[in-house]
């Protein structure tokens, strides 16, 4: 998660977490994952689709709630440029 904060190596992160989830779907870390790698990546709608299918699984996870008002609050202007 270090790399996906420092927005390096967004899309092999992408690639791995996606093969990940074939194996684990619907696995809630996992999701988290992937919704933080395309919040890195600028998919901030994916981000939110991502963490509302947790949200609906986790209803009760605060942690989960908190990553989705991040995800709706921070404008896509203050995200760094994406390095692959």
């Amino acid at each position: 998660m270090a790399l996906c904060k420092k927005r390096i190596k967004i899309g092999r992160g992408l690639e791995l977490i996606q093969e990940v989830l074939k194996v684990h779907p619907g696995k809630s870390k996992y999701v988290d994952t992937f919704a933080e790698l395309l919040y890195a990546k600028g998919d901030i709608e994916g981000a939110i689709q991502s963490m509302n299918e947790i949200i609906r699984i986790n209803p009760s996870n605060s942690y989960y709630k908190q990553q989705l008002r991040k995800f709706k609050n921070v404008p896509l202007e203050s995200l760094n440029t994406v390095q692959n």
